[in-house]
């Protein structure tokens, strides 16, 4: 292979890559939006919290806090895939230092001007452990009342923070 056919080889290859970094990120925009436009835009429907059982094993099971939602796209320009990275703390009410951090890239497809996107379920790693879904609902009262906070990153944003809720006292 000569000097001049390397060169278009690397060429076409140039040219794949791009595309396909074109197309992943929805386009050539590098402007990041505002962060009042982002919390404008980036809007959080069919919020739902509570636990939900991760693990069973040896006659006990692990259940985890979660926060479950969806975006509506309220920018000026559609939501690329991937493009949201939602970062959300859990802390115990009351507590200063968060105990766990889940997070998630978002969404798997673009969501366009003023559509909704597909939920997801965020969560973290550390829980209750015990022998039954039953046993936890039966000793509610001594679950300490935890609360999570969600972040989203776009485009190259600082963490946003967007929204600070309790998580509900429900396995799913």
């Amino acid at each position: 292979m000569n000097n001049k056919t390397l060169w278009i080889l690397i060429l076409i290859i140039g040219i794949i890559v791009f595309y396909g970094v074109y197309r992943i990120t929805g386009g050539l925009s590098l402007k990041t939006p505002s962060e009042q436009a982002i919390k404008d835009g980036i809007e959080l429907v069919n919020l739902k919290t509570g636990w939900f059982i991760s693990e069973r094993a040896l006659n006990k099971i692990k259940i985890l806090p979660f926060v479950e939602l969806a975006v509506k796209n309220s920018l000026n320009e559609p939501i690329a895939k991937g493009t949201l990275n939602f970062v959300v703390t859990f802390k115990v009410k009351g507590d200063k230092i968060n105990f766990d951090t889940g997070w998630k890239i978002y969404p798997s497809k673009k969501i366009p001007i003023g559509k909704i996107g597909e939920k997801v379920r965020i969560s973290c790693t550390h829980g209750y452990i015990g022998s039954s879904a039953e046993a936890f609902e039966k000793n509610k009262s001594k679950w300490k009342i935890l609360e999570a906070t969600i972040f989203v990153k776009y485009k190259g944003s600082k963490l946003i923070e967007l929204k600070h809720l309790e998580i509900a006292q429900k396995i799913y």
